[in-house]
């Protein structure tokens, strides 16, 4: 391939994507058409034919780079809102339903979890939310517990401003009280999907087992 012919390649893959499309759709439907086709010499036909394939197969390549580029920068923002990651400590979360004595039911969930900050700052969690199952109640209490400095304690972010130091993990509780129960059985272990909030609003969930009380 001579020199000129590099430089007309190299600048139709610099053509903007929709004039690519544009110029594939027109030689095809020109090459396709019967009543252009019928018009259209013997002279002209292979080189319709020609910039018909050289067209669409940029447009193709175009669009491919153009999804993997999307992809790439859609991992690369979510991996930017991963700021932290949980484990779950199944043997340490249960679930339990209280009667009270109006009649309604209360679901309690205690979920003991481990913690890693992912930030180069300090992780504040604000909130946790139970994602599965589904209660349909008003969330009575819904409380985040850190391990304070020193391990001598737990509070909240929001109540005594404790957090998960940068690059560092700790032991999370989290409980959460809601008017209503789901319908399982209190002596089986319920399958849940918890939701963490830091202070930016990022969000990472986790499922785990809650054990039932036998």
């Amino acid at each position: 391939m001579d020199e000129n012919a590099s430089k007309l390649l190299q600048a139709l893959k610099d053509f903007p994507f929709w004039l690519l499309v544009g110029l594939s759709i027109a030689t095809n439907i020109s090459l396709f058409a019967p009543a252009i086709a019928a018009e259209m010499t013997a002279v002209y036909r292979p080189w319709l034919i020609g910039g018909a394939v050289l067209f669409s197969v940029l447009a193709v390549t175009r669009a491919v780079g153009l999804i993997l580029q999307w992809s790439s920068l859609r991992k690369a923002a979510a991996e930017g809102r991963r700021t932290f990651h949980i484990s779950p400590i199944e043997q340490q979360s249960h679930w339990s339903v209280s009667r009270q004595s109006d009649g309604s039911s209360t679901t309690q969930i205690a979920a003991s979890l481990f913690v890693k900050n992912r930030r180069q700052n300090s992780l504040y969690l604000v909130k946790a939310n139970l994602i599965k199952p589904k209660i349909k109640g008003k969330v009575i209490q819904n409380l985040i517990f850190i391990q304070g400095p020193g391990g001598q304690d737990v509070g909240s972010a929001l109540y005594s401003g404790y957090s998960v130091p940068a690059d560092q993990s700790l032991p999370v509780q989290v409980v959460i009280h809601i008017l209503g129960c789901p319908a399982t059985k209190v002596t089986d272990d319920l399958d849940a999907i918890l939701a963490l909030v830091d202070d930016d609003g990022n969000e990472q969930r986790i499922r785990m087992a809650l054990k039932g009380f036998r």
